[in-house]
């Protein structure tokens, strides 16, 4: 085989074997990017849907019902800030590990301000008509 096209081939086996753009760590980080601004409007319902069916928070609350619930319990607290930095992603095939830390600032009862930080772990799954969904997230408050 001439040099040229052994390269070629070389370059359309790796093409082939990319993962799409959908399965990128940018992705991941956009998706994680949305579930924050859906905590900073403590959005129970629209939090409770970017989870699987079957999604777990935490040990709390198993699936989207029961996140709905468990959420709906905080109608006293005002999300004032809330920020995620990715410290790592993993993806294989239609699954993403992702590792992190967090800040959030809230206002309980209208007068205390709390803040929060600590490390979590999101476990997110892809579907091709709904996007990448969280499937267990677990924190760490420190």
């Amino acid at each position: 085989m001439k040099p040229c096209l052994s390269f070629l081939l070389v370059l359309a086996l790796a093409s082939a074997c990319r993962q799409p753009a959908t399965h990128s760590p940018a992705a991941v980080e956009a998706a994680m990017s949305h579930y924050d601004s859906l905590i900073r409007k403590t959005d129970a319902d629209s939090i409770a849907w970017i989870y699987t069916a079957d999604g777990s928070l935490g040990n709390i609350a198993h699936g989207r019902d029961s996140i709905r619930r468990f959420l709906q319990t905080f109608k006293n607290v005002r999300v004032l800030e809330v920020s995620s930095t990715t410290k790592n992603i993993t993806i294989t095939a239609d699954t993403a590990f992702q590792t992190g830390a967090y800040t959030q600032t809230a206002l309980v009862n209208g007068k205390d301000t709390a803040h929060v930080r600590g490390s979590y772990e999101a476990e997110w799954l892809w579907g091709e008509k709904e996007g990448w969904k969280i499937r267990r997230m677990t924190t760490h408050p420190e």
